[in-house]
């Protein structure tokens, strides 16, 4: 009994080495972040966020902005038109700052606002949140 164990694990130990480990290869891609990730806000009042656009794996095609605010009765909008699309450098990054405006009728509590980033070459859709809390 113990020669066989002795076997199977000599054969286990050398298919590991015999069989390297393949990198999963990824193609261009990027990546978004906010700053701040979160933001305290009186109603009628507005902030800036800053959304980063990071090329991953040498991506510098066109990213086009959309956003929308949960729960959907919050009334926040987003200032997407100045710009409303950015082109990382290959393997930098790009910066919009946009603001986001509270109304004046928004109920206090936490809303969170939803950035989503597309881009159709290669199809790609990644989204970055920010969490808005609502003051009186």
């Amino acid at each position: 009994m113990a020669i066989v164990c002795v076997i199977v694990v000599a054969v286990l130990i050398l298919g590991d080495f015999l069989e390297p480990e393949q990198e999963e290869e990824t193609g261009p891609d990027f990546e978004l972040s906010a700053d701040p990730a979160s933001l305290t806000m009186a109603k009628g009042s507005s902030a800036n966020v800053t959304i980063v656009v990071t090329s991953v794996n040498g991506f510098n095609s066109t990213v086009t902005f959309s956003g929308f605010a949960s729960p959907v009765n919050i009334v926040l909008h987003m200032d997407f038109y100045c710009p409303g699309s950015a082109t990382p450098t290959q393997n930098g990054e790009v910066r919009l700052t946009q603001t986001v405006y509270v109304g004046i009728s928004c109920p206090a509590g936490i809303a969170v606002f939803t950035f989503t980033g597309q881009s159709g070459q290669p199809s790609l859709s990644h989204k970055v949140s920010v969490d808005v809390t609502v003051t009186d």
